[in-house]
């Protein structure tokens, strides 16, 4: 029997995660749970969380762009955890990748060679070079987490399932879903233009991926944790990096 490669293990959690979500939604109105539960729960709690897993990943693992606190350190795995991109370190490794040679061979994900299905797949170019991650390595509290990652996943699921079911069907899938289809959609419209050159995207989604869709900004100025510049929306991270994790 072939075992699946990592790239086909990592595209049917995406599809499974996307069932899940699809399934405890459903299941959540089937038993005439409540609207403002749901609300609260799933989008305004888990569009909270994933910020964090999203700043965490991003900005502090993959740039190094700010020192956060210990607390801050606690928040970002927390966000990490829960919004479910796995391991960390596959994150650091593809995203400088795709900094280091954006849009040309390299680049795990470009939509000069995928489309956006297959980003959305996660079905990404093969790993051509490995970067240096020694800065990565270094930090003891992320070495542990990202050692550890997938028990402590299953656990915290488990224990949420224990407590509530349906609550834990609708937590960590839909934050990933939403969370992973609006990255894709930076992925893809942030390099989709004639030149592939790197673009901010709408005010909308700049808003709702919190500042993360400020694209062109980022790769003018990857070291910087504000993406924001003096004509556009606000970075809503930026905001949240100053007051609660440094």
């Amino acid at each position: 029997m072939k075992l699946l490669s990592h790239k086909e293990k990592f595209s049917l959690r995406i599809v499974l995660m996307a069932i899940l979500s699809v399934a405890g939604i459903f299941l959540w109105f089937y038993n005439e749970r409540s609207l403002i539960e749901f609300i609260v729960i799933s989008l305004i709690l888990g569009w909270s969380i994933s910020i964090f897993g999203t700043i965490g990943s991003h900005r502090w693992l993959c740039h190094r762009s700010f020192e956060p606190t210990h607390v801050g350190i606690f928040i970002m795995m927390i966000g990490m955890l829960v919004e479910s991109y796995g391991k960390p370190s596959q994150t650091v490794i593809a995203h400088r990748l795709h900094h280091k040679y954006t849009d040309t061979n390299g680049d795990p994900h470009s939509p000069r060679d995928l489309s956006f299905f297959d980003m959305w797949l996660g079905r990404f170019s093969p790993i051509l070079s490995l970067p240096p991650i020694k800065d990565f390595l270094r930090i003891k509290e992320i070495q542990w987490f990202d050692k550890h990652y997938w028990n402590i996943w299953w656990t915290f699921n488990i224990v949420l399932a224990l407590i509530d079911w349906q609550v834990a069907l609708i937590f960590c899938p839909v934050i990933f879903t939403r969370s992973w289809i609006l990255n894709q959609i930076i992925n893809y419209h942030g390099h989709s233009g004639k030149s592939h050159q790197p673009a901010n995207l709408n005010r909308f989604l700049v808003y709702i991926t919190a500042g993360e869709a400020l694209h062109k900004n980022h790769h003018l100025y990857p070291g910087n944790y504000n993406f924001s510049d003096n004509s556009s929306p606000v970075d809503i991270s930026s905001f949240l990096i100053k007051k609660l994790l440094t």
